[in-house]
């Protein structure tokens, strides 16, 4: 089985903002490019962090954001409502999410806020 490329998630989230904006709810969701999160794109967790807070900080009230990551040939996706400081875990592999390298860059995002509530969801 090949690996699914950065390219191939990019080019889903693309269809994916499309039928959002169909359906007049585009404004409910916010993309991260995996390009500027994973290590390959931005190259450590510290420009992986601020690519995150700077899309945050442009996103419109209310809005949730979808960030895929991908960890050694393996795709997870995080979800982080901001409004309810929630941030959601999925992986399909059931493995360990919420610790390493990921769990650091979007703990440095928040390193600010009061408290985040963390759910893994298997």
């Amino acid at each position: 089985m090949k690996e699914v490329s950065g390219s191939c998630v990019s080019i889903y989230i693309s269809y994916l903002h499309g039928v959002l904006k169909k359906s007049k709810m585009v404004d409910m969701v916010g993309f991260v490019c995996p390009t500027y999160i994973g290590a390959i794109g931005c190259g450590n967790p510290i420009e992986g962090s601020r690519a995150i807070a700077d899309r945050m900080r442009k996103g419109k009230r209310g809005q949730i954001f979808f960030l895929p990551y991908n960890s050694s040939c393996h795709w997870m996706l995080t979800v982080i409502n901001v409004e309810e400081d929630t941030i959601y875990f999925m992986d399909p592999l059931k493995r360990r999410l919420i610790t390493g390298e990921w769990k650091n860059i979007v703990d440095k995002v928040f390193r600010s806020n009061i408290l985040i509530k963390i759910v893994a969801i298997s």
